[in-house]
């Protein structure tokens, strides 16, 4: 997958361009991160307000938003049957607070703070064995 990513013909990040997605799914951190932070800068010069993305298709172009939020999403988890694995293409000096919802009814909360996750709520409780923390993520004094 990494090397049919880096050698894809098609390497651009507007609009619907989903590399970004693609990055994140194959763990390939700095990849994911520069396209999304290209996606969100991506704004139209003629319009104030900041998401009048107008790069590709039309104003507002929602293409660069919406690609830009999966592969967020991607990058703080991704989920394999009934595995869900937290940041695993998170950048470490990203901080971030989320709730997301996952397979089997699954709501899954935290807070990832100066390279440290402080806080994991799971619920269903039930569904904690199945949650998996990137290995190169720092905890807090975790009580999930």
């Amino acid at each position: 997958g990494i090397a049919t990513f880096e050698t894809r013909m098609n390497k651009a990040w507007d609009g619907w361009q989903y590399g970004s997605i693609h990055a994140a799914c194959l763990g390939l951190t700095e990849a994911a991160q520069n396209e999304v932070k290209l996606k969100y800068a991506a704004r139209h010069p003629y319009y104030r307000f900041p998401v009048m993305w107008g790069t590709f298709d039309w104003i507002p172009d929602q293409d660069n938003g919406s690609v830009a939020n999966i592969a967020l999403q991607h990058m703080l988890l991704q989920y394999d049957g009934t595995r869900i694995t937290l940041f695993p293409a998170w950048p470490l000096d990203w901080d971030v607070d989320f709730k997301l919802y996952a397979p089997l009814n699954t709501v899954i909360e935290g807070r990832y703070h100066k390279g440290v996750l402080e806080t994991l709520t799971i619920v269903p409780i039930a569904r904690a064995p199945d949650v998996v923390i990137a290995p190169n993520i720092k905890r807090g004094a975790l009580t999930i």
